[in-house]
């Protein structure tokens, strides 16, 4: 493309919509050998997120930690040496000290490498060896595949056309296949863990290149999984990535063809039995990496596509369906990978993408996400400004898209918030269709702000030096009596609450809590559980039942349960 025609291209994008263009952070840095995938996690514990990307050709993995200024440094002991030809990796917390690990797998060698995060720095390769599993490897992904709460492994076998599973052991020092292979289509490249059916399970999704599709592997209770009729996808998928676009609560997808240049996403059908495609969208040739995050904080998640034809895709979810191509960023070679988290702290989730350059080095480069600038209009007289939230007492508002509905104390109705406001601490917000800001009092003249939605609550706040906003789900859930199969059964089964932000907020479920450490979480309820999930940051949860707190971070969740009676 001409210099002339991407800022044509540019302009057209400037004049629909209202999107603020991601910017590169400094300079390239530079990695291995054909950096084929990377993953962003905060490996260090320090709040912020790190990136580590996975060199095919080198056969090693580059570790970069996030630097207070800004920028990132190599730690020291990187790259870490893996298996011969590393295809991809997933992050997880493997052995459950509360620490961020890798998990390599390798298409030479046909073997997964199960880095640990140490305590010191850098990370171990567990148990002295790699897990072999005898053929090409090429991909890996992590989630809770038996209900035991410890993180799994499913692994792609690239020509054995199945996925195979590495169930974390009991003894908590490695893993085992034990048999458990489930089959795909032809040449599994790339696969996406999300719970397809909304039943609150861990399923996978497998792109599969040679068969032009992608099969849906369903999770059964007791660990196995059941296949739904493959789903027809472009030419050559080659990425895949799952999130709930059209917010039904149910995960759907979103794969990259690179023969055809596009991008298909399907939707989960409304029926619970298959998926609906969208019109693909056409972007630069050859896309690959694909990652859904959230770059507007309109409560959609968007798309980034890696594109090797040298740059990297923003497509930005529409209000009704379909996406929208709203940025082309060129950079330098093939582009392999990219990776969603916040860098800078913003709370707007920015990029960094992977690069085989054909140089003497190859590199990644940090796209931050900038804020909107807001369109100009006419000059308005100041209105009037909310004073200050009083800890114990009120809460600052103000809604931020959506239908966001408010229930003052002692009011039997809700009336919808269409501008900000002081409301008092009792009262009850309902999100469901919209997403609100909530400013609260944190002590010694301070406040914090947190965005929520997608939950109905009742808010409630602690005075004191150090006051905790609690966020208490309220929805009511129709739960069967024991022994007993009720018209209720049938009706509505969990409610959620989805938070973003940082402060002293709590959001409280049936069997636990979670108190924020800076992060984006979710609490969802079901009638004999609560399962706390984190994209970003970390969440310290306290299970009720066994009256205990542990720290959830980023990719991870946490399942409290109702006591045995």
């Amino acid at each position: 493309m001409t210099a002339a025609a991407l800022a044509a291209v540019l302009l057209l994008v400037g004049a629909v919509s209202a999107w603020a263009a991601f910017v590169t952070e400094g300079s390239p840095y530079t990695v291995g050998d054909d950096p084929l995938s990377l993953d962003a996690a905060d490996f260090n514990g320090d709040g912020r997120p790190d990136v580590a990307t996975i060199n095919g050709t080198s056969s090693n993995v580059s570790v970069f930690l996030r630097r207070v200024g800004g920028g990132f440094a190599q730690e020291a002991g990187s790259p870490i040496a893996v298996g011969s030809g590393p295809s991809g990796a997933t992050v997880g917390d493997y052995n459950g000290d509360g620490r961020a690990d890798l998990a390599v797998s390798s298409f030479v060698d046909g073997n997964v490498s199960v880095l640990l995060r140490q305590p010191g720095g850098g990370f171990a390769l567990e148990g002295g060896a790699a897990i072999p599993l005898g053929t090409p490897i090429s991909a890996v992904a992590a989630g809770d595949f038996n209900g035991d709460g410890r993180v799994d492994l499913a692994a792609t076998q690239h020509a054995g056309n199945q996925v195979v599973l590495l169930l974390r052991n009991g003894q908590n020092t490695g893993f085992s296949a034990q048999g458990q292979q489930f089959a795909t289509g032809a040449t599994p490249v790339a696969i996406a863990v999300g719970d397809y059916n909304g039943d609150g399970l861990a399923d996978l999704a497998t792109a599969n290149r040679t068969g032009d599709s992608a099969t849906i592997l369903l999770r059964v209770p007791g660990g196995a999984f059941s296949s739904e009729t493959a789903v027809p996808v472009g030419d050559d998928p080659v990425g895949i990535v799952g999130a709930d676009f059209d917010g039904n609560g149910r995960a759907d997808l979103a794969v990259t063809n690179a023969a055809s240049g596009t991008v298909s996403a399907f939707l989960r059908r409304p029926s619970n039995d298959g998926f609906t495609a969208e019109p693909p969208i056409r972007v630069s040739a050859s896309p690959v990496g694909i990652a859904a995050a959230d770059f507007d904080r309109d409560g959609r998640p968007d798309l980034s596509v890696a594109a090797n034809a040298g740059a990297v895709e923003i497509l930005r979810r529409n209000a009704g369906s379909g996406f929208t191509r709203v940025q082309s960023i060129p950079l330098a070679g093939a582009v392999n990978d990219v990776a969603a988290a916040d860098f800078d702290g913003d709370s707007r989730p920015d990029l960094a993408a992977s690069s085989y350059t054909n140089a003497t080095a190859d590199t990644f480069t940090v796209l931050l996400n900038p804020a909107p600038v807001p369109p100009p209009g006419p000059t308005l007289p100041p209105g009037p400004t909310l004073t200050p939230p009083v800890a114990g007492k009120t809460v600052n508002v103000e809604p931020v898209s959506g239908t966001v509905r408010i229930k003052r104390p002692g009011r039997k109705r809700y009336v919808t918030l269409t501008a900000e406001a002081q409301i008092p601490v009792g009262s009850s917000i309902d999100t469901r269709r919209g997403r609100i800001t909530i400013t609260a009092a944190q002590g010694s003249g301070r406040t914090a702000s947190a965005d929520f939605f997608d939950g109905l609550f009742k808010l409630t706040q602690t005075k004191g030096a150090k006051p905790i906003a609690t966020l208490k789900l309220i929805e009511k859930l129709s739960c069967a009596k024991a022994n007993r199969a009720t018209i209720a059964a049938k009706k509505r089964k969990k409610r959620r609450l989805w938070g973003d932000g940082k402060g002293r907020f709590r959001t409280k479920g049936e069997f636990s809590s979670a108190t924020v450490r800076g992060t984006r979480w979710l609490t969802q309820d079901r009638c004999t559980s609560t399962l706390t999930r984190v994209v970003r940051g970390a969440v310290k949860v306290r299970d009720f039942a066994k009256r205990k707190t542990v720290t959830v971070r980023a990719g991870k969740h946490y399942t409290a349960r109702a006591k045995r009676r």
